[in-house]
């Protein structure tokens, strides 16, 4: 869990130095996706330290908060240097689409149900900024994933 916290404060720091203020709402926006994954493994440390999620899945589960953690510090380097919205917008798309594979992973890989539906609303609640953050960067939401 520390991995995370240490990670929430690089996402708005990157980005509010940003001069446009669309840029600068899309960076405020983004926290929020840090503190879905934070509530989501803090759930998910608890849930395990109850016997409800097998040491498999909690493993596989810390390693996809890594690997979001990384995500989150890509795109806001990638943002920070974009300056435009249109760049920005390439930046977030990269991500959503990190994000929905680790989605897809998740469901092939975890066994536990509880850890299978935490999982799941903790990525779509990440997947649901970006393509809020892409909206307040276009006008538009980004592309919906394929199925």
């Amino acid at each position: 869990m520390k991995r995370l916290a240490l990670l929430t404060v690089p996402l708005a720091l990157c980005l509010t130095g940003c001069p446009s203020a669309t840029l600068q709402k899309a960076a405020q926006a983004s926290e929020n996706a840090a503190i879905i994954v934070q509530g989501m493994e803090t759930a998910e440390i608890a849930a395990h330290t109850q016997g409800l999620i097998p040491d498999a899945d909690h493993q596989f589960i810390q390693e996809q908060v890594s690997n979001l953690a990384a995500i989150g510090k890509t795109v806001d380097s990638c943002i920070g240097a974009s300056g435009t919205n249109a760049a920005a917008s390439t930046c977030i798309n990269t991500a959503l689409t990190q994000v929905q594979q680790i989605q897809a992973n998740g469901g092939l890989y975890l066994k536990s149900t509880e850890a299978k539906n935490d999982f799941s609303i903790a990525i779509s609640g990440v997947e649901g900024v970006l393509v809020s953050i892409e909206t307040i960067l276009n006008g538009q939401p980004a592309p919906a994933a394929a199925q």
